[in-house]
């Protein structure tokens, strides 16, 4: 029986993801060590800033949607109250 590219495709992105993930999983515990060890003031907002633009990105992607659905359900709603408003003329 032949696997499907597809399935293969799959099954190496997910592989190399588990890798990479694994690779950052130990970064991120370097750093923590670091900073519970007393690091720098320096280091500590550093630190802090970047949690805080790495969170950044996915609030401003999902608000973004939200307001896209939002603009969109407003839009239609505008149309049939329109269409409503045209037919009873």
């Amino acid at each position: 029986m032949r696997i499907p590219t597809v399935l293969k495709l799959v099954a190496t992105s997910l592989l190399l993801a588990m890798l990479w993930a694994a690779v950052g999983d130990a970064q991120c515990s370097m750093c923590k060590e670091s900073l519970a060890s007393g690091g720098k003031g320096g280091l500590l907002l550093g630190f802090k800033l970047s949690v805080a633009l790495l969170l950044a990105v996915p609030f401003t992607m999902v608000s973004l949607a939200i307001l896209i659905l939002a603009r969109s359900c407003r839009r239609q709603k505008r149309r049939q109250q329109e269409a409503l408003l045209a037919r009873n003329r």
